[in-house]
């Protein structure tokens, strides 16, 4: 089922992205900073969807960090939405783009921290027609 595309390592071309029916609309954005770490900051991220048509999830750093890997399952309203489909692991400088209706999570992380940097893209034309 797809979705997720790796950055740092190719993932999908701008041609599979531009197939999305909000490719060409999207106009607004909400990003904030995600802060994971054994003391101090977040342990993980329970699995959900986000409120967005694409999201950029990008490690922002805090080297050695151990745990804390992105688990991706299906599409939210797939039958395939609660299947585990991979587990990535951030290291800093890693980008990673998928679209929001991605069923995700963050593992736990287990040592040291880890900042992330999150971008919601949003289409006001995809949402209204909704």
């Amino acid at each position: 089922e797809g979705g997720v595309v790796n950055i740092s390592r190719g993932g999908h071309t701008k041609e599979e992205v531009a197939g999305e029916i909000f490719a060409h609309s999207l106009d607004h954005h909400h990003s904030f900073v995600v802060h994971y770490a054994d003391k101090g900051g977040d342990l993980g991220l329970d699995m959900h969807h986000d409120a967005s048509e694409v999201t950029l999830n990008v490690c922002l750093g805090r080297d050695g960090f151990t745990g804390s890997g992105l688990r991706f399952c299906g599409r939210f309203g797939s039958s395939t939405h609660r299947k585990m489909s991979c587990v990535l692991s951030h290291t800093p400088g890693r980008a990673i783009l998928h679209l929001g209706r991605q069923r995700h999570g963050a593992d736990t992380i287990a040592s040291g921290e880890r900042l992330n940097l999150i971008l919601w893209a949003r289409s006001s034309a995809f949402r209204a027609a909704a």
